[in-house]
Parts: structure tokens; sequence; C-alpha cells
């Protein structure tokens, strides 16, 4: 086991450890922090996985409500479907904020829950390889000796106040039919790369905003006949579109936007959408030099500039695990 106990603990902000975990049965290596002060619950879990399935990453968080006792306190848990984390070093992460707690594999969101009451206290982190125990079993003849949690790093990022939470903006993009579409769903990327769908994964487009007060739905319709996907935080737009049979299906939210580009601050991404009057297409442009391309007809005629579609931020190097 290594821990800061009596080096370095923090209230809120980014934990992250990178490590490749020994598979076999009983083992029980965990990343997770606990308060400084010796209290429990609260307790979060960023990691655990069981030896003899090392393809399953729980994820979990003990908070004490009013009224419970340690004995019978509230456990919320994410458990997801990941990579074998015996076959390589794999990056494991939890993003602490006052209101909300997401859990991230290699940089990818796997869990996100409401932080419960209570959970606002300087907490230290702690990373160790159990063996046996109710929860993993005991270790048996296959069980492979030694064995070894081999750890890259554990590190921790301090929260700016006032910054917003961020997430990734999948991009795909059709080559033959010229199409992009986006999304913030790790499950829709997951089913796009898996199934035969004609989209190649561009990476992460954009960086958008967790959704919160200051925040707007970015609502996506996707029309069956033509392929044409299209985003909008209007309202008006949304419920016109539900309403006059224009032959677009809505999709739900994509990602969430500012609700005002002034909230995004100095490095804010505005993106400008374009429509063309002969496809019926959409397109999403957002960068000047791209903007100033389609406005001088060199994407092909017919492309009209419809005005700032959004506002949220351009993914930097290693952000999300990139």
């Amino acid at each position: 086991m290594v821990n800061t106990f009596h080096s370095f603990s923090q209230t809120y902000g980014y934990f992250e450890m990178r490590a490749e975990l020994p598979a076999g049965q009983g083992f029980w290596p965990a990343f997770w922090l606990l308060p400084a002060d010796g209290s429990w619950p609260p307790e979060i879990d960023v990691m655990e996985m069981l030896g003899h399935d090392p393809g399953t990453l729980y994820t979990t968080v003990h908070s004490l409500a009013p009224g419970q006792t340690p004995g019978n306190h509230t456990m919320s848990q994410g458990i997801s479907a990941v990579a074998d984390m015996s076959g390589g070093y794999h990056t494991y992460g939890v993003d602490w904020q006052p209101d909300t707690l997401t859990f991230y594999f290699d940089g990818q969101e796997i869990y996100r829950t409401p932080t419960p009451a209570g959970l606002d206290k300087p907490m230290y982190m702690i990373a160790n390889l159990a063996v046996g125990g109710s929860w993993p079993g005991d270790a048996d003849a296959s069980t492979p000796f030694p064995a070894q949690m081999n750890i890259d790093y554990m590190r921790a990022y301090q929260a700016s106040p006032g910054a917003a939470a961020l997430e990734p903006v999948f991009h795909f993009y059709d080559a033959a039919s010229g199409r992009h579409f986006y999304t913030a769903s790790a499950a829709e990327r997951a089913q796009l790369e898996s199934a035969p769908s004609g989209y190649a994964y561009q990476g992460v487009g954009w960086a958008a905003p967790v959704s919160s007060s200051a925040t707007a739905d970015v609502f996506r319709f996707t029309n069956p006949t033509t392929g044409d996907h299209f985003y909008t935080t209007s309202t008006a737009e949304r419920d016109g579109l539900l309403s006059d049979g224009s032959g677009y299906n809505y999709d739900g939210v994509a990602f969430d936007a500012y609700a005002s580009s002034t909230a995004a601050g100095s490095q804010a991404l505005t993106v400008e959408r374009f429509v063309n009057t002969e496809s019926g297409r959409h397109y999403y442009a957002s960068c000047a030099d791209e903007i100033s391309y389609i406005e001088q007809g060199h994407a092909g005629s017919g492309w009209i500039d419809e005005g700032h579609a959004f506002t949220l931020h351009a993914p930097t190097t290693n952000m999300f695990g990139m």
C-alpha cells in the first residue's frame, strides 16, 4: 500500500492513477480517497477490480445521510465493462466537484453521480493491492504468485474556482457522404465504433461544459432520408422541428454549451452553423479559417451562414487523456 495521509490531502479536484493491475483469484487492487480527519464514511473508490474478473471496473461513493450510521450508510456504485486491466497500463480518475463526481477510465467518462452531503472535507489518496476478503474471495491454487500492482503515477489537481467541469464531445465523419456526427455519449461512441455505420472516429472534437445553471442543452435532430444532423440550443427551433413535419427525428440532448458566450471566458470557441440550400445539409465550423473558406465558396455552392450555433471549448493536448 502507498498513501498520502502524512503528506497530502485536498478538497475537490481531479485525482488520477496510472497503473497495471494483476489478474488472479483473490486479488483486489484499488485506488481510493479517505477523509484526513479519520472519519468514515465518506469514501471515494476511484477504482476497484476483482482479480478473477479484470475486465470489470467498480467505482463507488460511500456517504452518510442524516440519521444513518456507518453500518447503514449510502453507497452509489458504477460497474463498467472495460479493457483487460491486467493487460497493460490504464488511467483511473475522478473529478470531484461540489455538485458532481465524475469517474474516468483512460480519459473517458464511465460513471457520474451527485456529490452527497458531507463529502466536502480534505481527503488523502490510497493505492493498495489486497489479497482475499469476503468480496474477491480467497486466493487458491490458481492464483499466480508473486504478483504486483505496478503504479506509474498518482496525481491530484486542484479545482479552479469558478471554472466549469468539461466533458469530451466525440467527433465522427462519414467520408462517403461528407456528414459529421457529434455526441458526448460514451455509449453512442461505442455503438458507432462497433457497428458498420460508415462513420470513422475522428477523436474529441470539442470540450463541452458539464450541465449546470450556466449551460444550455444542445438538441440534436437527424433526417433519416438525407442523413443530415441538426444541432441547436434554441428551444424555439427545437419545438418548430418537433411540430412542423420537417422530416427530422428528435435524438435528444447531444451535449451542453454555454448559455452565454461570456461565461466561457477567454478560451471560448464559438461554432458557426451553415446550411446548404441545395442539399439541405448543415455544417458546423469551429475556426475562422474554416468559416472564411466556406463563405468564399471554396466548399462548393449553396452554403449560407446561419450565425452562431453554440459556444464551448476546443480540446487541448492531454485533455481527457488525448
